[in-house]
């Protein structure tokens, strides 16, 4: 709330700068409002140091432009104070700015904590009603450290979602997380999905027991999807080092 109460100042005060510029009408207040223009659009592309950085590099080259221009044409004490109020006001502006982009920056970096730290929070997706990929790992992590001490297999199976409409997309991954929680074993497997995939985790499959699961889903599907090719693809990926889950479900975000 405070962060917005001043960032809404700060703009205020930035919008009454460069109204003050244009109404002036000092020497040179096109070439600055110009500059003012160029610095909005290239200042947001970077971020923290180099934005005050920027900024000051704004202020010296302005002032350093009137105290050339005040040398070369030795203009008159009058025009030398229009050119300090002209550089005193870019100099405000330039400050303001870089005040606006640090909170925004800073906000936006809070909202994306704030979002990362709800999705590690969330155990299951809302709408899909699987796990979330970071429970998902999490869990995957713990079963991986029991099977490698019980020296049991543990297979990744992914099915890629053939579709290029993000809706469609959306659609059949809900309908394959409902076959996958009615096909897999509860208290063994793990189940999650990107925007492109849905896992399954399988715990020490029995012989066949990777391809029982997949006829399985075909059998389901077949009663669903009412295509002649059915619109995923199976892979599946022996699991020898549990970095190998983490990495295949971070490629396909």
């Amino acid at each position: 709330m405070k962060k917005s109460l001043t960032i809404s100042l700060l703009l205020l005060l930035l919008m009454a700068t460069t109204a003050a510029i244009f109404y002036t009408k000092l020497p040179y207040y096109q070439f600055m409002l110009a500059i003012a223009g160029i610095a909005m659009l290239v200042m947001p592309l970077f971020k923290g140091k180099f934005v005050f950085l920027l900024a000051m590099i704004g202020i010296l080259g302005v002032g350093a432009f009137f105290t050339i221009d005040a040398f070369v044409n030795t203009v008159n004490n009058g025009v030398q104070v229009s050119y300090m109020y002209l550089h005193l006001l870019m100099t405000a502006f330039f400050l303001l700015y870089w005040m606006v982009l640090t909170y925004v920056q800073a906000i936006s970096l809070d909202n994306k904590a704030l979002r990362e730290r709800v999705q590690r929070l969330e155990k299951y997706d809302p709408v899909v009603k699987v796990l979330t990929t970071h429970e998902f790992v999490d869990q995957a992590k713990i079963i991986y450290s029991g099977t490698s001490r019980r020296q049991e297999n543990l297979c990744l199976l992914r099915l890629n979602i053939d579709s290029k409409s993000a809706r469609t997309k959306l659609t059949i991954t809900e309908k394959l997380g409902e076959i996958a929680l009615q096909s897999i074993r509860k208290d063994f497997d793990l189940v999650t999905h990107t925007d492109s995939a849905l896992y399954l985790l399988l715990q020490n499959p029995k012989e066949n027991g990777v391809q029982i699961v997949q006829e399985r889903f075909k059998q389901k599907a077949r009663s669903i999807f009412n295509h002649v090719q059915f619109p995923f693809s199976f892979q599946e990926l022996p699991i020898t080092e549990v970095s190998q889950i983490e990495q295949s479900i971070k490629g396909a975000r």
